[in-house]
């Protein structure tokens, strides 16, 4: 799965994982179903998150994600608290769309 995004953050999950935003961060990042790591099937998604390096490269990372118990939604715009609650409840560990 890809994940784009600011040169840093790019360097920073090389050298670490990608990690998930804490409360102070999560305004700068996916929320659309509440905390956690974003990835997306599409590199044309991933690369609307991305940001130029000084020499204009856009950096993005293809990553190996293990997805445990999945939760599927189609909803256009879901339930975060439920979805929240669910995974900490231990019902799963992922949400896809």
């Amino acid at each position: 799965l890809f994940h784009a995004t600011h040169p840093g953050v790019a360097e920073a999950i090389l050298m670490t994982r990608v990690m998930v935003p804490t409360p102070a961060h999560r305004a700068a990042h996916g929320h659309m179903y509440g905390p956690g790591a974003y990835f997306a099937e599409s590199s044309t998604k991933s690369d609307q998150y991305a940001k130029p390096t000084s020499e204009g490269l856009y950096p993005m990372l293809v990553n190996r994600v293990v997805l445990g118990r999945v939760k599927i939604t189609t909803a256009v715009d879901p339930n975060i608290e439920e979805l929240t609650s669910d995974c900490r409840a231990g019902l799963y560990e992922s949400v896809c769309e």
